[in-house]
């Protein structure tokens, strides 16, 4: 059986490195990127291969976690996408809220995993 793939993007060093971690426990094949641009010549190589994209909401150089998801899922729209972020998303999505799996800083590790592998997302306490 392939393992499955999963294109992680976030411009924290540190942040990207526990995911990595973690997403490798989990068992799967994990593809770090720092930024929209690493993540956009990464999914050129691999396209057909992840299963899921993590991004964090906010990067650096001006593009949105949301932006870089749009793009991704207008080739691919049954790809798995979770946004990340600090802050609630519902109102700065507009109606695309209810599309994809946001989870909110801090998120339960396994409310993550859950969501990559398609599962009901846990709710915090």
């Amino acid at each position: 059986m392939e393992q499955r793939s999963v294109l992680l993007v976030d411009d924290d060093p540190s942040v990207l490195h526990m995911l990595q971690f973690v997403m490798k426990r989990a068992g799967f094949y994990v593809l770090p990127a720092c930024s929209a641009e690493e993540a956009l010549a990464t999914w050129v190589v691999h396209r057909d291969h992840i299963e899921a994209v993590i991004v964090d909401f906010e990067l650096e150089g001006g593009r949105t976690g949301k932006q870089l998801l749009d793009r991704l899922t207008a080739e691919r729209s049954d790809l798995k996408t979770i946004l990340l972020s600090d802050y609630p998303l519902a109102d700065r999505l507009g109606g695309r809220a209810d599309q994809r799996d946001i989870l909110q800083k801090p998120y339960d590790i396994r409310s993550l995993i859950a969501a990559v592998k398609g599962r009901k997302v846990l709710k915090a306490a």
